[in-house]
């Protein structure tokens, strides 16, 4: 039944979240602007259940914290994910750390002779 299913296949979740798009201090308290707020509400980003499967996607290994090993993540689950770089970054909500603090930069970035030191 798995073998069907491709070993770079990517599935992320992006669930429906809201930022404010007013500015409290431009409203006063009382006003009929602020009573709408909850209205003025966009999207972080399109939500729904996204599926990639193309060879040379961009993933990453880091360390599942709640499981114990390796998994390799994509570009669209980064979204949602608390990773730490460091053990000194671990907070309450963190899931996932980085194998290597130099990871949480761009390919491009490590290619360049002694990336750490710049």
């Amino acid at each position: 039944m798995f073998a069907s299913v491709p070993r770079t296949l990517e599935v992320a979740f992006l669930p429906p979240t809201f930022e404010n798009t007013e500015d409290d201090s431009q409203n006063p308290e009382g006003t009929e602007e602020s009573s709408k707020k909850g209205q003025s509400q966009k999207n972080k980003f399109f939500p729904g259940i996204f599926l990639a499967s193309t060879i040379s996607r961009f993933t990453r290994p880091v360390k599942n914290l709640e499981v114990g090993g390796t998994e390799w993540i994509g570009p669209l689950e980064q979204l949602n994910m608390s990773i730490a770089c460091q053990e000194e970054d671990i907070r309450s909500d963190t899931t996932h750390q980085e194998l290597d603090p130099i990871n949480i930069m761009s390919i491009i970035a490590t290619m360049q002779p002694f990336p750490e030191y710049n």
